[in-house]
């Protein structure tokens, strides 16, 4: 993954009060959810390059909470992540989306 932003496409958002789910796709036709609310990130799941990726307050496997940034209908969500079954690499990602109207 090596920190380098995704290209998504086929975004998705439902917004429910101050809470917003993204769901969208990698070039790769892989997946990517993010639960957010209160401007923080609440799960983040998705696979790249194969590989799936999981992370929850409950279950980060020590990754610190990710970071969400949102400028209108533009959403950035940056961090380290480790795959869900391997916690022993720490992965830098990017992902950027902007919500349909």
């Amino acid at each position: 993954m090596a920190g380098r932003p995704f290209p998504l496409h086929d975004v998705q958002c439902r917004k429910m009060g101050g809470a917003v789910l993204v769901t969208a796709r990698t070039q790769s036709d892989e997946s990517v959810i993010v639960d957010a609310a209160g401007g923080k990130v609440e799960t983040l799941d998705f696979t790249a390059d194969g590989i799936a990726y999981l992370w929850e307050p409950t279950s980060t496997g020590g990754a610190p909470v990710p970071t969400l940034t949102q400028d209108g209908d533009k959403y950035t969500v940056a961090g380290r992540i480790k795959q869900l079954h391997d916690y022993t690499k720490l992965s830098d990602f990017t992902f950027r989306a902007t919500c349909p109207h």
